[in-house]
């Protein structure tokens, strides 16, 4: 009788021959990680496992192969683009979803949902934060690149909305040792000293991880 009650959920059609990761959402759908044979495209996929209905949230694609991982982490609650810093420059088609401009309402369509997702697109894994918009028709949106540079996010260790900070392990201080850092997920502690930050940085690249463990790495 279990197996009577199952359903059954179609493939992607660019990612079909490998289920590779499920996980739940916040909302209770389920999140399906899906590749092609050659492993060179990658599709999240969002699942309502009442209604049988399915959103890509994000393609990835290589030239080679895409490196799966387990890095992909839904936060608690959406993300505004203007809670970022700086502003991400949104597409007007991801922005206009109808006459009332739905994706700069606030707050977010019910249903929206915020995640950080690990890819290698620059050569090196980094995590980036997307918002996905109930609604859209469109994949999830880009807000922010979290971390960047000549070196490895190995591991998303823990995730602090209300400090604004998202633990990770890697290797910034050397490719030979792995320590604890600390990076922004929305940047908004920056926004809020603007001058001191300009100073620091380009407000355009990702900001150094800080490193919380002191003994030589692992």
């Amino acid at each position: 009788s279990k197996w009577m009650s199952a359903k059954l959920f179609n493939p992607p059609p660019l990612a079909s021959e490998y289920l590779a990761r499920v996980i739940w959402l916040p909302d209770g759908a389920a999140c399906a990680q899906w590749q092609d044979r050659h492993q060179s495209v990658l599709q999240l996929v969002r699942i309502d496992v009442n209604t049988g209905e399915d959103s890509v949230l994000l393609t990835e694609r290589s030239d080679v192969w895409i490196n799966l991982h387990n890095m992909f982490w839904p936060l608690d609650r959406p993300i505004h683009p203007d809670e970022c810093f700086p502003v991400p420059m949104v597409q007007p088609r991801q922005c206009e979803l109808s006459s009332n401009n739905t994706f700069l309402s606030r707050p977010l369509p019910l249903g929206s949902f915020s995640f950080l997702f690990a890819s290698e697109r620059t050569g090196f894994s980094h995590l980036y934060l997307y918002t996905y918009v109930a609604g859209s028709k469109d994949e999830a949106t880009l807000l922010r690149t979290i971390s960047g540079g000549d070196w490895v996010v190995e591991d998303i260790i823990g995730i602090d909305l209300q400090r604004d900070l998202v633990y990770v392990a890697g290797t910034f201080d050397s490719p030979l040792e792995k320590h604890l850092y600390a990076l922004p997920i929305t940047n908004k502690n920056c926004k809020r000293h603007y001058s001191t930050c300009v100073a620091d940085f380009s407000i355009s690249d990702p900001p150094d991880p800080i490193r919380l463990t002191k003994e030589p790495g692992m």
